[in-house]
């Protein structure tokens, strides 16, 4: 009976001892290669889309600024049917953000950004339209095979698969 405690013991400090980052960003090493995401893309029909945070076309430092596509973004950003319609939005923002890390505008004044850096806070780099079964098989296999090790890779399937309505519209 004393070898059960031993053992869960042991095995706590194993894990705590070699933790497994599961965050792999994009840039990193751990990161698939845009070959292998294109592959992917194809693979999905075409339903693999970059995540394009709601407010950055209002971010001057964002490669999305467009100051046409921001007044429509400060004009719509309470609204709630308007946001559902992008991926990774959210009814309450903070949900989005990573500590002072997000691309959001304040819901009271629009015009003001919450951040100096448009980045991607919660949001998962990549999102796929999943519109059938073999999307979602395709998705997982990625998973499993791509790039350096299959653990790595299975924690990507959480910021790669997202079932979404829409095709981000605002920013692109």
């Amino acid at each position: 009976m004393m070898l059960l405690p031993l053992l869960l013991s042991t095995l706590s400090i194993s894990w705590a001892s070699n933790p497994i980052d599961f965050n792999c960003q994009p840039g990193q090493k751990c990161w698939p290669s845009p070959k292998e995401w294109q592959q992917l893309n194809t693979t999905l029909d075409g339903r693999l889309y970059l995540t394009i945070p709601l407010g950055a076309p209002c971010y001057p430092n964002s490669t999305y600024y467009n100051a046409a596509t921001c007044s429509t973004v400060e004009a719509n950003i309470t609204n709630d049917l308007a946001r559902i319609g992008n991926y990774g939005q959210t009814y309450w923002q903070n949900w989005e953000a990573c500590s002072a890390s997000a691309c959001s505008l304040s819901p009271t004044e629009p015009t003001y950004l919450l951040y100096t850096i448009c980045s991607l806070g919660r949001l998962g780099a990549y999102y796929i339209d999943v519109r059938s079964p073999s999307h979602i098989a395709a998705a997982i296999a990625f998973a499993k095979t791509t790039s350096a090790s299959a653990l790595r890779t299975r924690a990507m399937i959480t910021s790669a698969v997202r079932q979404c309505p829409t095709r981000s519209h605002w920013g692109q």
